[in-house]
């Protein structure tokens, strides 16, 4: 778990962003929470970050006052078990739709552009939980922590070519 500003300061400060960048395209790449996050355009963490724009769209807190399915409140940050509802994409071969994957974040990717959405969660109101775009594959949620198919995305990943 990181911060978006925190994050975008580290790469810059040690000109990894435009290593990041020139990969887009160019090499399969695989980003998780945070790192999903700073694939957009800006952040509301941290007073506002700029980041780096693979993905149109920015990155906005969950509201404090949030109600479930039966009207239940729902806590910020999002932590523990959600399903994601999937769109076709090679990353997920073997893990079955509406799997539930481990989440741990305050801020969500609410504006995202449907063409690359290809995963989405509900926690209050739909986010998208994974992007795929030019090589890349991003989630917020942590695979890490999301036991079988959590490790299945990671290999998939190994075997990914990229394509979508």
């Amino acid at each position: 778990v990181g911060a978006m500003g925190d994050c975008m300061r580290g790469l810059q400060e040690r000109g990894l962003d435009s290593v990041v960048l020139g990969l887009i395209g160019k090499k399969p790449l695989m980003a998780v929470c945070v790192g999903m996050q700073i694939l957009t355009e800006f952040g509301e963490e941290s007073s506002g970050i700029h980041a780096l724009g693979v993905f149109q769209g920015h990155i906005t807190q969950f509201p404090r006052a949030m109600t479930g399915r039966a009207d239940e409140p729902l806590k910020v940050p999002h932590m523990g078990w959600n399903e994601v509802i999937q769109v076709a994409h090679p990353m997920w071969e073997g893990i079955p739709d509406r799997t539930r994957f481990y989440f741990v974040h305050s801020y969500r990717y609410a504006d995202a552009h449907a063409d690359c959405v290809v995963g989405t969660c509900d926690y209050g109101s739909l986010f998208a939980a994974a992007l795929a775009r030019d090589k890349v594959f991003a989630v917020q949620f942590h695979p890490e922590k999301s036991h079988d198919p959590g490790i299945q995305l990671y290999r998939n990943f190994l075997t990914w070519d990229g394509t979508c």
